[in-house]
Order: C-alpha cells, then sequence, then structure tokens
C-alpha cells in the first residue's frame, strides 16, 4: 500500500465522518482545529482593562467563546475589574448583558471606568432560574446579530434558586443552587461557544463550613469549577502612593488558578487608584520589564569605582531597550504615512534615542513624569508587550493610537511618597503565606535595592 499524505489521510476522515453522521443540533460533526498560539487576535479576545492581567491570562484577554470566573473576598475589586472589561468590550463593538444580583452598581463610577452606561443592558434579578433564562435567551440574540457578546454575572452567592426564595427558612433545602447550577452550566458552556459568547462569573470566597482542615471555598458547587476555563483570583493591599495623608488607591494582586488556554498558577498585579481605572503607565512599565521590552537600571554617581545612590531617594530609571528604539524609529514613519493617507491629522514624526528618559520609581512608588511623546510611545510599548506573548513580531497592522485612550491624556508631574519596599512585601506574606512565587519575583529587586543602601550607609 502506497504511503499517503498525513492532510489527505485527515481529509478523507473529516469528510467521511460528516457525511455519515448527524448531530441534533445540526452542527458540523467533526472540524480541524485552527486555532493559534500565544496572543489570541483581537476578534477572539475581550481586554482585561489591566495589561498585567492580559499577560498573567497569556491570550492577552478574556477569551471568546468561554465561560470564566474570578472571585476574592469582599471590595477586592471584582466588580471593577469586571467593569473595566465592559468598557473595553463596548469600544471593541461588543454588545454586553450586565446581571447585578447585588444590585450595588453606581452610574457614576461606572462612567469613570470608560463604561458606556447609555447602551449597557442592565437586569438586578436574583432568582437562580430566571438568571439562567436571561443569560440564554441574551446569547441567543447575539447569535442572531452574529456579533458574539458578554454577559457579566454578578454574583453566584446572590443567585438563590426559586424554590429557596419563595420557601420558609426552616424548609430550605442543602445545594438547590448547586443542583441547578449542575444541570444548566453544560448548556451555557455549549451556547457560549457556539455563539462566541464570554460568559465572566463574579464569585465570593467563604469559610468550609466543617471541613476538618478549614480554609476558602467559592459557593455554588464543584460542577461550576469544571465549566470554567478560566478562574482568577484576587486580593488587594490598600496603600498610598501619591498620597501623602494616607492611602489613595489599593495594589490588585491576581492569580489564575486554572486556565484552559494558557498556563495555569501564574500571577500578576496592578495599582487601581481609587474610583480611577487601572493605573496604565505602571501597567506598562512593569510588564515591560519582564517581557524585555524596557530597561530598568538604578540612577546614582559613581566616585572611585564606588555607585553612591542619592540617599534613600534612589531612582529606578526606565527606558526601552536598543532593539526596541531602532524598530520603532523604522516603523512609525510609514504607519504615520498610512494614517495620513486615510486623512487622519498626524503630527510629524519625530525619532528617539536609546537611553531616552520614560519614567521612574521611587522605592516602587510610580512617578509620573510623562513627556508629551509618549502619548503615543505608550500605547506603542503596549503592542510589543502584548506581542511577546506571540511568535508574530509585527506591529505595524495592530498598532494603536493613543486619542481614545482616556488614561494618558490627563498624565501630570507628581511626587509620591517614600514607602518602604520590604514592609509592603512583608505584608503581603501575611496575607498569603503560600505566595512563593511572589518572593521569587521581589527577590532580585530586594537585593539590588538592600544592597546599594549599604553601599551608601558605608
Amino acid at each position: 500500500m502506497a504511503d499517503i499524505d498525513y492532510a489527505t489521510l485527515m481529509d478523507k476522515v473529516q469528510s467521511g465522518i460528516n457525511s455519515s453522521v448527524s448531530l441534533s443540533d445540526d452542527e458540523q460533526p467533526v472540524s480541524f482545529m485552527n486555532g493559534v498560539g500565544g496572543r489570541w487576535e483581537d476578534d477572539k479576545i475581550i481586554r482585561t482593562g489591566s495589561l498585567s492581567l492580559d499577560m498573567a491570562i497569556g491570550v492577552g484577554g478574556w477569551p471568546r467563546g468561554r465561560v470564566c470566573e474570578i472571585f476574592g473576598e469582599e471590595s477586592s475589586g471584582k466588580t471593577t475589574q469586571c467593569l473595566l472589561s465592559v468598557g473595553h468590550a463596548q469600544k471593541q463593538g461588543v454588545p454586553v448583558v450586565y446581571i447585578d444580583a447585588e444590585n450595588a452598581l453606581d452610574p457614576t463610577y461606572m462612567r469613570k471606568l470608560g463604561v458606556d452606561v447609555d447602551n449597557l443592558a442592565i437586569s438586578q434579578t436574583s432568582i437562580l432560574q430566571d438568571v439562567i433564562d436571561l443569560a440564554l435567551g441574551a446569547m441567543d440574540v447575539f447569535d442572531e446579530l452574529d456579533k458574539g457578546g458578554l454577559i457579566i454575572l454578578d454574583s453566584i452567592p446572590n443567585m438563590v434558586d426559586r424554590a429557596i426564595y419563595d420557601a420558609d427558612a426552616d424548609k430550605q433545602t442543602m445545594a438547590s443552587s448547586a443542583r441547578v447550577w449542575s444541570q444548566q452550566m453544560p448548556k451555557i458552556v455549549t451556547k457560549a461557544r457556539k455563539t462566541n459568547t464570554t460568559v465572566i462569573c463574579i464569585n465570593q470566597v467563604r469559610e468550609k463550613i466543617g471541613s476538618y482542615m478549614g480554609g476558602l471555598d467559592t459557593p455554588g458547587g464543584r460542577a461550576l469549577k469544571f465549566a470554567y476555563s478560566l478562574r482568577v483570583a484576587i486580593r488587594r493591599k490598600v496603600e498610598g502612593r501619591n498620597n501623602e495623608d494616607g492611602a489613595d488607591g489599593q495594589t490588585i494582586f491576581y492569580k489564575v488558578e486554572k486556565n484552559k488556554v494558557g498556563s495555569p498558577y501564574v500571577r500578576g498585579e496592578s495599582y487601581l487608584p481609587a474610583g480611577q481605572p487601572i493605573d496604565w503607565v505602571s501597567d506598562v512599565l512593569d510588564e515591560g520589564v519582564k517581557s524585555g521590552v524596557i530597561i530598568k537600571d538604578m540612577k546614582g554617581t559613581e566616585e572611585n569605582g564606588k555607585v553612591f545612590l542619592e540617599s534613600k531617594k534612589a531612582w529606578n530609571t526606565y527606558i526601552l531597550s536598543r532593539d526596541e528604539v531602532d524598530f520603532y524609529n523604522e516603523t512609525m514613519p510609514g504607519i504615520i504615512e498610512e494614517r495620513r493617507e486615510k486623512g487622519e491629522e498626524v503630527e510629524d514624526f519625530e525619532p528617539i534615542e536609546y537611553g531616552h528618559f520614560i519614567s521612574k520609581y521611587q522605592w516602587g512608588n510610580l512617578t509620573k513624569a510623562i513627556l508629551a511623546d509618549y502619548d503615543i510611545l505608550l500605547p506603542f510599548m503596549e503592542q510589543r508587550i502584548l506581542n511577546t506573548l506571540s511568535e508574530d513580531d509585527t506591529i505595524a497592522d495592530e498598532f494603536i493610537w493613543s486619542e481614545d485612550d482616556e488614561e494618558t491624556d490627563d498624565i501630570e508631574d507628581e511626587e509620591s511618597e517614600e514607602t518602604d519596599d520590604d514592609d509592603i512585601e512583608d505584608e503581603d506574606e501575611d496575607e498569603d503565606g503560600d505566595d512563593t512565587d511572589d518572593e521569587d519575583d521581589d527577590e532580585e529587586s530586594d537585593e539590588g535595592e538592600d544592597g546599594d543602601d549599604d553601599e551608601g550607609d558605608e
């Protein structure tokens, strides 16, 4: 028997199965997987609003056509993170349905986070069966529009079974909501895939009552955990970066507990100023250093072979790597010319030099001293950072101008208070003793700062 090409063989297998097998939902029985590794295309993801979380997920955002979960303790930033995702989905032209079982949304705060409140479909029912019917009905509408969509379920513990809702307290049955989720979640998962809809479930953490070992768990039953393609744990630490009088925001820590589209157990963190979106500049700088797009260096003066820091006000300076500078200077003229051909008003291109100042940290705190030209450079760096998730290193067709990025419009020079990084890390260890990855990530920076301080003292 003559050898047959494997691709030809699989074509025959596919055509043979499809001609002889019919499915109940009229779908094609089998097809070839044509997905891509690394970062997914923009039409296959919804940006989370945090570059750090986009990178931790591994595909650049929430995957389309999947059911995901974000969970954590109270006031940890779960709803805020989802609202940021809603704003990005609306900018992408994705219709959004928000089911607010907690009845806790504030239109003013939502607008600050970039949400188009006037064009957001909201339901505030808390009966579980009604929530499921709403979600399935919304996906049917998305399918008719051929647009896909985003559905937020906020939150799982506040959605109760109708039998419990109508019954007296002494007639409540155990785990009735879990049984409903177990029966209906396969239908939600299947329809989300068929309609290219992203479903994000917000969940809380509760103590395990009656467990010998104790600990924390998320309500809703184990069926939910099996259905999720992505589970993100979120926690916070309140701190002040730009306010000497006290805390003015919080650092949000992410940990991907389950990931079917990338690597699990990846961590990230972002700074969330009070009442504002995530600090986009800080995210770009931090993730740029991790990806190699940006180089971080300690500023000091050298005398007789020794480096003397500016007391405890030593600065970490951030500059683009030489390769990124060369790529920027080579790519931008063509991009600007293309924009002008489309009739857009674009300023003349000014090349940058290696060592060009970007921003600086003072003991881990961002001082927003961004020059005017970085309104263009920062989006460029963000795209370069996202491109490190994939093998494709092109950017000309993916470059995003910053006119729509509100985060860069109001950047001002501010001085931040001095904060001891060691104290912050000690607090993190107290909050989560098992965060060995956080300790490893901070080890290098701790050694550098401690060592430099010792030299200064000597």
